[in-house]
C-alpha cells in the first residue's frame, strides 16, 4: 500500500462478530486507521468455520499499539 504510514499488516483475527464491534471501537478511539477482511462474508453466512476469521489490518507503524489494544479480546 506504500503510503507514508507504511504497509498494512494483520494484527488481529476473530470469528466472533460481537468482538468485531469492540475491536473497531478501540482502534477508532486511538485514531488508528484499519481495514477488515472477510467481514461481509461472516455477516452474510454467519459461520466462522465456513467463512474463516474476520481479519483486522493496520499500518505497520501502528501494529504494536493495535496489538496491545486488542490483546484482551483474544480468548484465554
Amino acid at each position: 500500500m506504500g503510503d507514508e504510514g507504511g504497509d498494512f499488516i494483520l494484527v488481529f483475527e476473530t470469528i466472533n462478530v460481537a468482538v468485531v464491534a469492540v475491536a473497531k471501537s478501540l482502534l477508532e478511539a486511538e485514531q488508528i486507521p484499519y481495514f477488515t477482511k472477510n467481514e461481509g462474508l461472516q455477516g452474510s453466512i454467519g459461520y466462522g468455520a465456513v467463512t474463516g476469521t474476520i481479519e483486522f489490518w493496520v499500518r505497520s507503524s501502528d501494529a504494536q499499539t493495535a496489538r496491545i489494544l486488542l490483546r484482551d479480546l483474544q480468548p484465554q
